[in-house]
């Protein structure tokens, strides 16, 4: 039996070690073909449902993590900006209030279902 995952940005023999500590019944190891990654276990049977949220949760935390550093990342210079003029609003009784919802939100980027895919506030 194999699944598929999107490939992730990681070191295989790491994440390779990582599952084989979870004890999966009849995990056989992980490959990949450059665009996916794949998990092999042995015969045609399915797995154990628990087996496999263990697998899903243990290559999301792998494919996700770096994908989220990315974000946090591309949010530094959007949360300065933000910074900038709400200071300058502030400093000259401007109504800061627009401002103070879009800097939340950018904070709140990395709560979002998919890192890949941030969905990124609009600037006021």
């Amino acid at each position: 039996m194999r699944y598929t995952f999107a490939q992730p940005v990681v070191d295989l023999a790491v994440l390779d070690k990582t599952i084989r500590t979870l004890n999966l019944t009849g995990f056989g190891g992980l490959s990949c073909d450059g665009t996916s990654l794949f998990a092999e276990f042995e015969g045609d049977a399915e797995i154990p449902a628990e087996d496999k949220a263990a697998l899903d949760a243990t290559i999301k935390a792998y494919v996700y993590a770096p994908s989220w550093d990315k974000v946090r990342e591309d949010r530094i210079p959007l949360l300065d900006a933000a910074d900038i003029c709400f200071r300058r609003c502030f400093d000259n009784d401007m109504d800061t209030a627009a401002l103070k919802v879009y800097r939340q939100a950018l904070r709140d980027v990395t709560k979002g279902p998919d890192p890949l895919k941030p969905v990124w506030p609009v600037k006021p």
